[in-house]
């Protein structure tokens, strides 16, 4: 296979993480109920690539924010339903994606919210971009790494005005409040603390052209701005949203301010992956580990 064939290659095989799990075997599995700690969250929760692996289907790595939480706060009933592709219905509803042999729907994740009860004294959740297909528009629809030409899709996504997208992130915005209603009625002693999104662009410049063989992120300028712009907007409303709730937030985006793709210091993977620590455009280790010395320090013990 060709270099410009790998790099075509990965890109859809980061589009099936974010869009679905990793498909094929599956089925249900027993799941510690009524946990000490619950972890809810998508890929950016689950750290897909990470070494080493908790969950194939889900993609959640032993070292991931929450498994470094646990140990952190040394509790002892932890339950991290995280999973790949996940989105806000998952809470409340299996996550299920189709067989690539059979075609038939495979349970990769049971209703995350199956773990809480009554006696849980912490839960994390770090979602929501999933929702309306807002990740893979933001990340992957204009990344051309083989191409110098933005494709035609990628010309009508960047042709939408801004405040298209705003509208979908406050739309998300809405059913994430809901959920977090949801988890305090669910677990009425728990400490609930709402993850942000990392920065993933760099805040001015790029990564390089489209078609460049060094390039980590080969989008548009355009693109570039269009992910500062949303992704700013994410997580200004999802620190009201916690605030509104009663919930305590971990500022993600102020946090990792120098740690973009392009950046010396990385917090968030290029799109090509880097084997045992990430696959592409999505979380490195050095990350996971911030969110959970941020978490412990927040919330001191459960």
């Amino acid at each position: 296979m060709t270099r410009r064939g790998r790099r075509m290659v990965v890109a859809l095989g980061v589009l099936l993480v974010l869009v679905a799990a990793a498909s094929g075997c599956g089925g249900k599995k027993e799941i510690v109920k009524n946990a000490e700690y619950v972890a809810l969250g998508d890929s950016y929760t689950s750290g897909p690539g990470m070494d080493p692996v908790a969950d194939v289907n889900c993609r959640r790595s032993k070292e991931n924010y929450p498994s470094r939480i646990a140990k952190a706060l040394k509790i002892n009933s932890f339950a991290d339903r995280s999973c790949g592709g996940a989105r806000l219905a998952n809470l409340t509803q299996p996550q299920t994606f189709p067989n690539q042999q059979t075609h038939l729907q495979v349970e990769v994740n049971q209703p995350q919210l199956n773990a809480i009860g009554k006696d849980t004294k912490l839960v994390t959740i770090g979602m929501g971009l999933n929702d309306q297909a807002i990740a893979t528009t933001l990340l992957l629809v204009c990344n051309s790494p083989a191409n110098t030409e933005p494709s035609q899709f990628c010309q009508q996504y960047l042709a939408r005005p801004q405040s298209s997208v705003d509208d979908q992130i406050r739309a998300v915005q809405a059913d994430l409040a809901k959920a977090l209603a949801t988890i305090k009625e669910k677990a009425p002693k728990a400490k609930i603390v709402l993850i942000g999104y990392p920065r993933v662009a760099p805040d001015s410049g790029s990564c390089g052209s489209p078609g460049q063989a060094d390039s980590r992120f080969p989008v548009p300028a355009a693109q570039l701005v269009r992910l500062r712009d949303t992704l700013k907007l994410v997580n200004t409303l999802w620190s009201e949203t916690a605030k509104q709730a009663g919930v305590l937030y971990v500022d993600m985006y102020d946090a990792s301010k120098g740690h973009d793709i392009c950046s010396d210091d990385p917090w968030i993977n290029g799109y090509l992956p880097d084997p045992g620590k990430a696959i592409g455009l999505h979380p490195l280790p050095v990350y996971m580990k911030t969110v959970a010395e941020k978490v412990a320090e927040l919330v001191g013990n459960v």
